[in-house]
C-alpha cells in the first residue's frame, strides 16, 4: 500500500478547508453584502448545504468585519457524529478576486488552539481501494498560497499516536503557485518540559531545481527521540539537505501510457546522532514510480567513519545490486530485540537477476553477544528462489561450536546438510527457553552427521558423544545414532560412569510406536535411584546391579526378558540376588530368582555352618493385570538374625534357622499360602525345634500339624483350623518347664505346665473344653519356722455348659494333699454380647459381671507369691460369692470367709494368731463382722463395720455413713524388734462416704521401750516413688478415692523407755495428728520422768526434761545432775536437732575448762597429759559451737579404725605412770566387745565382752583386772 493514512490525512484536510472556505467566501459575496447578513446566511445556509452529507459544522461568536473575513470563537467539525476539528479564536482572511481565477489565495489563517482528531473518524480504506483510487494529481487542485499561518496550540490526535504533544506553529507557502510547485518555510515548536525545534525551509533555482533544507533538534528524553526509540540520554541534532531535480518524460510505461518524470535525488548532507553512534550519508538516487525504476552509483553512509556502501540499479525487468557493509554496529537494533544488543556485522553481498527471478551470493560474518555468552557466525553461500547452498557455515556461541554444509533445494523442500563438527553444552538449552534437568551437566559433540531428505521428515546418520555429570556422579555417553522423524537405530550406545556401564543396541519406532531394544549393564551402584529422588533405605549398604535384558514390543505395553543381577548389603548383612524374568507391564513370569545370605560368624566359630548359605529361592507368574500371585518359595536356612532387618527384636539369647516349603497362590488382597516350615534354635540353654504344614489366607486357615519339641522344656503340639465363621482348635502341652515362657515375657514360678484344650464354635458362640494343670515347688516354712520346700500343684477342669456358662473347677494340692477346690462360673454370653456390640475403646465401667465362685481354700500355698523372709501367713478361706452388674456398679452376693488365719512379719516382728473374718455381702453392701485375731499372748485387735455403695450409682442414700469401719485394740504388741517394742491400746474409726472419709480415735501405747544403740544404727532405706500419668489413673479408675482426713491422739502415760548411748530415760507425753491426710499437721509434747544419761563420760541424773514439736519444728530442753565428791556439777541440753547446745556449771562455780577436765580426766586442768589438754580443747570448742573447725585426733582416729569408741589416758603403775588405749565395737546390734592395752607389764591386755540377752538381761564376760583373772556377770534391769 503505498498511500497511508499520514499520507492522505493533509490533503484530505487542506482540501475539506478550502472546500469550506470557498463556500463560505462565496456564499457571502452573492447574497450579502453587510456584516450581519453574512453572518445569518451563514447560520442559515451550512445547513442546507452540508444536508445529508456525514459532514455537521458547528459555530459560535461568528463575525466578519470585511468581506473575504470571518472569525469564530468556536468551531467544531463533525464526522459521523465523531469531532473531527475543534477551532478556538479562528481567525480566516481570503482574497476574493483570487476564487474568481480558480486560485485560493489566504492572507491570513490563525487560531489560539486548534484540534485535530484522526482516531476513529477516517474512512478505512484497503490496499486495493488505494491502488485503483484516481489519482488526483497537480491538475485537479487549485494553485494555493498561504501568506502567513500561525497556530498558538495544535493539538493532533491520530491512530496509534494518541501521546503526540501539542506544538506551536508558524510559517507560509504555496503550492503550485505560479511556476513553482512548492514553496515552504515553516518554524514548529513542540509545547512541553524537552521541547523539540524544527524548521523547514525550500528555495527553487533557475535550474527548476528544488532545495530542501531541514533542522531538528530536540533535548535527551523528548518526545520525537522516545518515538525513534533512541535511548534515554540521547539528544536530537538532525540537519539534512538535498536537491531534487525533475527530468522531462521521456517514453512510455509497460501497458502504453506516458512515462511520468524521472526525480534526481542528491543528498548533499545527512547529519544524525544514531544510538550513541554518528551517521553522514551522501549521494545520488534516481527515482521513477512509474517505471519503478531505482538507481544509483553509491549511496555512501558513513556511521563512525566506516563506510557502508550500496550500489545498483532495480527495475521491473533487471537486479543488479552489491551492498558492502562493514563492522556494522548492531547495537543499533537495540530497541528491536534485546538478543544482540552488541558486536557488528559485516558483509559482501550480489543481487542478479530480476525481481521475479533473483539470484545472490556473497558471504556474511556476524560478531555479537546471544544471551549473554560471545557469538561469531559466519556463512558463505548462493542461490535463487529454487536453490540455496551453503558452501561453508560456521558459527560459536562460547562453548556451543557448529561447522556444516550442503545444499536447500527450496523448490523440492528437502535438504542435503552435512555436520562435520558440533558440540554444544547442556545448559545452551536455556537460550531455548528449555530448563535443563536440575543437577545435570552435559557436554555434547556430534560429528560426521549427514541431515538428508525432506524438510518435514528428514533423515539424520552420525556419531554421537558426551561428557557430564548428574548430582555430581560422572557420566560419559557414545554410540551411533541413524534414523528419521519415523524411528531412530541405536548402534553400540554405550554410558560409562565410573566403574558402571549400560550399553544399548535398536530400534525405535515412533511411528509405529514400537520397541526392539537389547541392553547390558554392570557394577551399576543402586543408590543411583536417590539422584532421581527415589528414597532408598538409609540402612542399605554399597549395591551393585547387573542387567541383561531386551525390551520389544508396543511403547504402552512393552514385553521384556533379561537376567538381573544384585549384590549388597543392608545392615550389615551381605546379599546376592539374581533374577531370570520375563514379561510385560500385564504381567511378570520368574523363571528363576535366588537370594544368597552368607551367614554372620558363630560364637562357637563352626566353620561348616558359616560356609553354608541362607537362601531363598522361587520362581512363578505375578499378573499386574489380574493383581493375581502364583509362585512357589523355598527357604534353607535362614537365620533368626534377619529379623532385625525388619526392624523385629528378637531376644539376644535367642537364635535358630528357618527352613520353608511354600507356594502362594491368589489376589494379592487375599493370597493364599501352603507349604510346610521347619526351624530349630536355642533359647538361652534351652533347645527347640518347631515343624508344622498347613495352608490358610485371610479367609481361612488350616493347620495340619504344627509341633515345638522344647527337648527337656517339653513339647507343645497345635492343630484345626479357622474360618470366619467358626474354628476348631486342639492345644497340647506335655510336660512344658514354665521357663521357657520367660521368652515371652511371661514370668512364672518355675514348674511343669500341661495343657489339653480343645478350643470350637464360632467367636459369637465359642466352646473351651479341656484341663489345665500346673506343677512346681513352693518355698514355705514349717511349724518351727523353718525354710522348707513343698510341692505344689494345681489342676483346673474348663468345660462349656449347653447354657453357655464357662465352668473353671480347679483343684490345689499341697505334698499331694488337697488343700482347696474353687469353682469358677462364668456366663460367657453376657461378655459375648458385650464385645461382640462394642464399638471404640471400652468402658472400663461398664464391663459387665456375671460371674459366680464357690469353694474352700488354704492360703498358706499363696506363701510362694511374697518374699518369705519377710512375710509369712497361713489360714482356711471359704468362697461362697456371685458378682452381677457392671464394674462401674458392681452386685455382690455372698460371704468370704476367714479361719485359723496367721501372719508373721520377720522385720517388725508383728505376729497374729487365731485370726478369723467374715465378710458378707448383699447387693451393693459389704458388711465385716466377727473379724478378730491376738497377737500371740494376751492382746487382741478387733475389725467390724460396713461399706454400702448404693450412693455411687443413683440408689437411695441412707442415714447411716456408706463406709463405717472400727478397729479395737486391747494391749496389742504390734512392734516387737530388738530395738523397739511396744503394746497399743484404743479404737480407731474410718467413717464417711466415698467423697468424704474420716479417721478418728485414741491410741494409748504402753509399754513402749526403744534402744538408741541399735536403731540408731540401722541404715532406713529410701524407696523412690513415683507418680505416672496420676491424673489419667484417677479418671480411669472405676471407684473414685475420696479425701481422708485425720483426727487421732496417740498417748504415752506411763512405761515408756528410751535406752542406749548413754541414755536411760522413761517419758510421757502426747501426739496429735489432725487435717488433710496429704498435708495433715503433726504436734505433741514429751517430758522426762526419770532417768540419767552420760556426757564426757559422766552420768547425769535427769532433773527435768521436755521435748516439743509441730510438724518439722523441733525443740528440747533437758537438765541433769552429776555430784562427784563435794561439787555438783549441772548440765543443760537446749535447742533444736540442727543447733543443739551444751551448757556446763558447778557449784561451787568453777571455770568451764576445769569442769570439763574433772568431767572428762578426773583431775584438774593444771594436771593433765598434753594428750588430754588436746582432747580438752577440743571439747572446749564443741561446747563453744566451734567444733567444726577444730581437728579432734582421738575422733578422726576412731573413725578411722572402723570402731565404736576409743579412749587414750593415763595410768599409774607400780613402775610410775604409762598411756593405756582402748578401742570398742559393736560385733551385732546385741553383741559389744571391748579391749584396753595398758602401761601394767603384769597385765598388758584386758577385755570384756557384752551380750544382750533380751531388753532386761545382759551376759558379761571380762578378762585381766587387778588379780588378772576374769568373770561372768548377769545384770538385770527392770522398767518401773
Amino acid at each position: 500500500m503505498l498511500r497511508k493514512w499520514w499520507v492522505r490525512w493533509p490533503a484530505h484536510f487542506v482540501s475539506l478547508l478550502m472546500s469550506l472556505i470557498v463556500f463560505i467566501v462565496l456564499l457571502a459575496v452573492t447574497f450579502v453584502g453587510s456584516e450581519s447578513g453574512r453572518v445569518w446566511l451563514l447560520g442559515k445556509g451550512l445547513p442546507l448545504a452540508l444536508k445529508g452529507s456525514p459532514v455537521r459544522i458547528e459555530v459560535e461568536d461568528v463575525g466578519s468585519p470585511d468581506l473575504g473575513h470571518w472569525s469564530f470563537g468556536l468551531l467544531e467539525v463533525y464526522l459521523n457524529e465523531k469531532q473531527l476539528v475543534r477551532a478556538r479564536a479562528l481567525d480566516l482572511q481570503v482574497d476574493i478576486n483570487s476564487l474568481f481565477a480558480q486560485r485560493v489565495h489566504v492572507d491570513n489563517l490563525s487560531a489560539d488552539d486548534l484540534y485535530i482528531n484522526l482516531v476513529d473518524t477516517l474512512p478505512e480504506s484497503s490496499e486495493e481501494e488505494d491502488e485503483d483510487a484516481p489519482d488526483s494529481g497537480a491538475a485537479a487542485m487549485w494553485p494555493v498560497a498561504l501568506d502567513e499561518l500561525s497556530l498558538l496550540r495544535l493539538k493532533v490526535k491520530a491512530p496509534g499516536m494518541e501521546d503526540i504533544p501539542a506544538a506551536k506553529i508558524h510559517g507560509s507557502g504555496t503550492l503550485y503557485w505560479t511556476d513553482v510547485p512548492l514553496t515552504l518555510e515553516l518554524n514548529a515548536g513542540t509545547l512541553e518540559d524537552k521541547p523539540a525545534q524544527i524548521a523547514i525551509a525550500t528555495q527553487w533555482d533557475e535550474q527548476k531545481r528544488l532545495t530542501l533544507t531541514a533542522m531538528l533538534n530536540e533535548p535527551a528524553g523528548g518526545w520525537l527521540g522516545g518515538l525513534a526509540k533512541m535511548p534515554a540520554w540521547q539528544a536530537l541534532d538532525v540537519e539534512l539537505k538535498a536537491v531534487i531535480a525533475q527530468s522531462e518524460p521521456s517514453g512510455q510505461t509497460t501497458d502504453g501510457s506516458r512515462q511520468g518524470p524521472t526525480y534526481g535525488i542528491d543528498l548533499q548532507q545527512l547529519k544524525a546522532p544514531l544510538f550513541g553512534h554518528n551517521l553522514r550519508a551522501s549521494g545520488k538516487v534516481d527515482v521513477n514510480l512509474d517505471a519503478f525504476l531505482v538507481q544509483t552509483e553509491g549511496l555512501d553512509i558513513y556511521v563512525d567513519q566506516r563506510l557502508q556502501k550500496i550500489r545498483g540499479r532495480v527495475t521491473d525487468e533487471e537486479l543488479d545490486a552489491q551492498v558492502d557493509i562493514d563492522r556494522f554496529p548492531l547495537d543499533v537494533l537495540a530497541p528491536w530485540t534485546k538478543d544482540f544488543s552488541s558486536g557488528n556485522a559485516s558483509a559482501s553481498l550480489r543481487a542478479t537477476g530480476s525481481l521475479n527471478d533473483p539470484k545472490a551470493s556473497g558471504n556474511v560474518s556476524v560478531r555479537t553477544n546471544f544471551g549473554g555468552k560471545p557469538l561469531i557466525a559466519s556463512v558463505r553461500g548462493s542461490g535463487g528462489k529454487d536453490k540455496i547452498v551453503v558452501e561453508s557455515l560456521s558459527a560459536s556461541l562460547d562453548e556451543l561450536q557448529a561447522q556444516a554444509s550442503g545444499t536447500v533445494d527450496l523448490a523440492a523442500e528437502k535438504l542435503n546438510i552435512r555436520v562435520t563438527r558440533a558440540q554444544t553444552p547442556l545448559s545452551y538449552l536455556s537460550l531455548l527457553e528449555i530448563a535443563p534437568p536440575e543437577g545435570l551437566t552435559l557436554f555434547a559433540e556430534a560429528t560426521n552427521v549427514s541431515v538428508t531428505g525432506p524438510y518435514v521428515s528428514p533423515n539424520y546418520e552420525g556419531q554421537v558423544a558426551a561428557r557430564g555429570a548428574y548430582l555430581d556422579l560422572p557420566f560419559t555417553v557414545q554410540g551411533g545414532v541413524k534414523g528419521g522423524v519415523d524411528s531412530v537405530i541405536l548402534r553400540d550406545a554405550r554410558v560409562n560412569t565410573r566403574d558402571a556401564w549400560v550399553t544399548a543396541s535398536g530400534k525405535i519406532d515412533w511411528s509405529k510406536s514400537l520397541l526392539d531394544l537389547s541392553a547390558k549393564g554392570g557394577k551399576i551402584p543402586l543408590d543411583l535411584l536417590s539422584k532421581l529422588e527415589i528414597e532408598l533405605p538409609p540402612e542399605l549398604g554399597p549395591t551393585l546391579v547387573g542387567v541383561d535384558a531386551k525390551v520389544k514390543g508396543k511403547f504402552t505395553k512393552p514385553e521384556f526378558s533379561g537376567v538381573a543381577q544384585v549384590a549388597g548389603s543392608f545392615k550389615s548383612q551381605a546379599f546376592a540376588v539374581s533374577a531370570n524374568l520375563s514379561g510385560s507391564p500385564d504381567a511378570l513370569n520368574f523363571r528363576s530368582f535366588r537370594a544368597e545370605l552368607p551367614r554372620a560368624p558363630s560364637a562357637e566359630g563352626n566353620a561348616a555352618s558359616q560356609a553354608e548359605l541362607a537362601t531363598l529361592e522361587g520362581s512363578g507368574q505375578v499378573s499386574i493385570a489380574k493383581s493375581t500371585l502364583n509362585l512357589d518359595v523355598t527357604a534353607h536356612k535362614l537365620p533368626y538374625s534377619l529379623a532385625a532387618l525388619a526392624d523385629v527384636a528378637l531376644p539376644p539369647d535367642l537364635s535358630g534357622d528357618l527352613d520353608a516349603d511354600l507356594h502362594v497362590e491368589g489376589p494379592f488382597t487375599n493370597p493364599k499360602v501352603s507349604g510346610r516350615l521347619h526351624t530349630a534354635g536355642r533359647y538361652s540353654t534351652l533347645p527347640f525345634e518347631v515343624s508344622g504344614e498347613g495352608s490358610g489366607g485371610t479367609q481361612g486357615v488350616d493347620i495340619s500339624s504344627l509341633s515345638a519339641n522344647l527337648g527337656e522344656a517339653g513339647r507343645v503340639d497345635l492343630s484345626g483350623w479357622w474360618r470366619p465363621d467358626g474354628f476348631d482348635v486342639s492345644l497340647h502341652c506335655s510336660g512344658v518347664n514354665t521357663k521357657s515362657l520367660q521368652a515371652f515375657g511371661w514370668e512364672m514360678q518355675h514348674g511343669v505346665l500341661n495343657t489339653d484344650l480343645r478350643l470350637q464354635g464360632s467367636l459369637q458362640q465359642p466352646k473351651v473344653d479341656g484341663y489345665f494343670a500346673y506343677a512346681t515347688e513352693i518355698e514355705g516354712m514349717d511349724d518351727k519356722g523353718r525354710k522348707q520346700k513343698y510341692p505344689f500343684q494345681l489342676h483346673t477342669d474348663i468345660s462349656t455348659r449347653e447354657d453357655e456358662i464357662l465352668s473353671l473347677f480347679t483343684v490345689v494340692k499341697k505334698d499331694d494333699t488337697q488343700t482347696g477346690r474353687v469353682k469358677l462360673d462364668i456366663n460367657a454370653r453376657t461378655y459375648l454380647d458385650f464385645f461382640n456390640q462394642l464399638q471404640g475403646e471400652p468402658d472400663v465401667r461398664k464391663i459387665p459381671l456375671d460371674v459366680s465362685v464357690a469353694g474352700n481354700l488354704e492360703t498358706r500355698w499363696l506363701n510362694f507369691l511374697l518374699d518369705p523372709d519377710i512375710h509369712r501367713f497361713s489360714g482356711d478361706l471359704n468362697l461362697n460369692l456371685s458378682a452381677q452388674g457392671v464394674l462401674g456398679d458392681p452386685l455382690l452376693n455372698g460371704d468370704l470367709k476367714l479361719q485359723d488365719g496367721f501372719y508373721e512379719n520377720r522385720i517388725t516382728s508383728t505376729l497374729f494368731k487365731d485370726a478369723q473374718a467374715n465378710l458378707a455381702f448383699a447387693g451393693r453392701k459389704m458388711t465385716l463382722s466377727d473379724s478378730s485375731a491376738s497377737d500371740g499372748g494376751s492382746g487382741k485387735l478387733e475389725l467390724l463395720g460396713h461399706v454400702d455403695w448404693s450412693e455411687l450409682n443413683g440408689g437411695e442414700e441412707n442415714e447411716d455413713n456408706p463406709i463405717a469401719l472400727q478397729l479395737v485394740a486391747t494391749n496389742a504388741s504390734i512392734l516387737r524388734r530388738s530395738d523397739m517394742e511396744g503394746a497399743v491400746s484404743g479404737k480407731l474409726t474410718l467413717e464417711g462416704d466415698f467423697k468424704n472419709l474420716l479417721l478418728s480415735g485414741k491410741v494409748e501405747v504402753l509399754p513402749f521401750a526403744m534402744m538408741l544403740d541399735a536403731a540408731l544404727g540401722r541404715d532406713i532405706p529410701e524407696i523412690e516413688v513415683r507418680e505416672v500419668a496420676k491424673e489419667e489413673q484417677e479418671d480411669e479408675s472405676i471407684l473414685p478415692l475420696p479425701k481422708v482426713a485425720l483426727d487421732i491422739r496417740l498417748i504415752v502415760n506411763q512405761q515408756a523407755f528410751l535406752r542406749g548411748r548413754g541414755l536411760e530415760a522413761e517419758l510421757k507425753g502426747r501426739v496429735f495428728a489432725k487435717g488433710p491426710l496429704e498435708s495433715a499437721s503433726y504436734r505433741g509434747s514429751f517430758e522426762t520422768l526419770r532417768g540419767t544419761f552420760e556426757v564426757f563420760g559422766k552420768k547425769f541424773d535427769l532433773e527435768e526434761g521436755e521435748v516439743l514439736f509441730e510438724n518439722d519444728s523441733f525443740t528440747m530442753f533437758i537438765v541433769g545432775v552429776y555430784t562427784s565428791k563435794d561439787t555438783e556439777y549441772r548440765a543443760e541440753l537446749s535447742g533444736s536437732l540442727a543447733s543443739l547446745k551444751v551448757n556446763l556449771s558447778s557449784n561451787p562455780p568453777l571455770p568451764e575448762d576445769e569442769i570439763l577436765s574433772q568431767l572428762m580426766f578426773g583431775k584438774s586442768v593444771r594436771n593433765i597429759t598434753p594428750i588430754q589438754a588436746y582432747r580438752l580443747a577440743a571439747a572446749v570448742q564443741t561446747l563453744r559451737g566451734e567444733g567444726g573447725s577444730f581437728f579432734d585426733p582421738i575422733a578422726t582416729t576412731r573413725d578411722l579404725l572402723g570402731v565404736d569408741t576409743l579412749s587414750v589416758d593415763t595410768q599409774e603403775t607400780d613402775n610410775g605412770s604409762g598411756v593405756s588405749v582402748g578401742v570398742g565395737k559393736y560385733l551385732t546390734e546385741r553383741v559389744y566387745l571391748e579391749l584396753e592395752r595398758t602401761p601394767d607389764p603384769a597385765q598388758p591386755w584386758k577385755g570384756s565382752v557384752e551380750v544382750e540377752l533380751n531388753p532386761n538381761l545382759n551376759l558379761e564376760t571380762t578378762t585381766g583386772g587387778q588379780s588378772g583373772f576374769g568373770g561372768v556377770e548377769l545384770q538385770w534391769k527392770q522398767d518401773y
